[in-house]
């Protein structure tokens, strides 16, 4: 397979309709936009997966627990049972069912509060790109090219 050939422009894709779309060129401000409106769950997190943990993994996981406890209350100790019914309730699938859920849940409000994505192609001509954002939009489309040494200063 040839080498592409690194590119020192790069492309937005946008419909002209959309009033944050337009904010670049006609006011120099960005819209960076949060996780949760991708189209793609997993575009910008790799989610824990408590549903498939064997027993080792639960117990580290505890371990985990436990440690990070500890960061905020040094004296905190369970007991030998204490931590066995831990184990326990981690093992139960109905339980790390209900983790992952709630986890996948505040992981995305945690992504979508402190973080937003500027999405660029470094392609002017992809087809793919061109369709979804302008078919529907009945051509009312746009691009706008940047220096990539621009963007790091």
């Amino acid at each position: 397979m040839a080498k592409k050939e690194k590119s020192d422009i790069v492309y937005k894709y946008r419909s002209w309709l959309d009033d944050y779309n337009r904010a670049p060129l006609e006011k120099n401000v960005l819209y960076l936009a949060p996780p949760s409106k991708f189209n793609d769950p997993f575009d910008c997190t790799v989610p824990a997966d408590f549903i498939s943990m064997n027993e080792k993994e639960v117990k580290e996981y505890v371990d985990f627990i436990i440690k990070e406890h500890k960061k905020s209350d040094n004296s905190y100790k369970p007991s030998g049972e204490e931590y066995n019914n831990m184990v326990n309730n981690f093992l139960d699938l109905n339980v790390r069912k209900k983790m992952q859920k709630k986890h996948e849940e505040l992981r995305i409000s945690s992504l979508d509060e402190h973080s937003g994505v500027y999405s660029l192609s470094s392609r002017w001509d992809s087809i793919l790109i061109w369709a979804h954002f302008c078919i529907r939009e009945y051509q009312r489309c746009f691009f706008a090219g940047m220096i990539v040494d621009e963007l790091h200063s």
